[in-house]
């Protein structure tokens, strides 16, 4: 049978209104707040929000989650902060999951996308009594590799609070893999990844990024990073 240019239209005004034009990207805890950031930030004013498909209020008031952008609007915000009053209070004795989805309904732009977000392991505490499970491998303190020792991180999600030394004639390799780096105790701003003169480190197909901060390779030996698309900053000090 044809298809009319009419069902053409038609079909094309299904797709568009089944993609969301309004994305959330990423959803993240710092500061005992929750940040949600989107692709592009509209105009604000009564949005509905949804948390595990249940509408959760915005403006529920002290000890209750309060949304809000997280500028102020001449300011352009760029995503939204969750917090209580009085602004901005951390979310500790709130009743808001640590995991789970969230979507929001934006006038004249319709549904966003729902994201799929778990902060436990990034050191979110709240008030609420849902169990989340806990997704990534935590490694706190340096994490020194020395002698011939070869260290492997395969698919996993590992997040190190510290820096990295690689010794000696070390190796570590990661493979299919996120490493999330924060300072830890560290009283620096940023992370460092250190490879010795003999030393080797090689990422492959992996998610390398800093929770704070920036990730710095100081290479004095031999980096080799291959499809992976890492967020770091890279010093080239060997001699070859």
């Amino acid at each position: 049978g044809e298809v009319t240019r009419e069902e053409q239209e038609e079909e094309k005004t299904a797709a568009k209104e089944t993609t969301p034009a309004i994305k959330i990207t990423d959803v993240s805890w710092h500061d005992k707040i929750i940040e949600i950031t989107f692709n592009r930030f509209p105009s604000w004013g009564t949005w509905t929000m949804y948390v595990d498909g249940i509408e959760v209020s915005m403006e529920g008031g002290a000890g209750n989650p309060v949304v809000r952008p997280n500028m102020a609007l001449d300011k352009s915000p760029t995503g939204l902060y969750i917090g209580t009053e009085p602004w901005l209070t951390s979310l500790v004795d709130v009743n808001f999951p640590c995991c789970g989805t969230i979507q929001f309904d934006i006038p004249g732009e319709g549904l966003t996308n729902e994201y799929e977000f778990n902060l436990v392991d990034f050191g979110c505490k709240t008030a609420s009594k849902k169990e989340c499970p806990s997704e990534w491998t935590k490694h706190s303190g340096d994490l020194v590799i020395s002698g011939t020792e070869t260290v492997i991180i395969e698919n996993e999600k590992y997040l190190q609070q510290g820096n990295i030394y690689i010794n000696d004639q070390a190796k570590l390799i990661i493979r299919n893999s996120e490493l999330a780096m924060d300072r830890g105790d560290l009283p620096t701003i940023h992370v460092y990844i250190f490879v010795s003169e003999n030393a080797t480190l090689e990422i492959e197909n992996s998610l390398v990024f800093p929770r704070s901060g920036l990730v710095c390779v100081i290479n004095h030996g031999n980096v080799s990073i291959t499809d992976s698309p890492t967020s770091i900053h890279y010093f080239d000090m060997s001699r070859g």
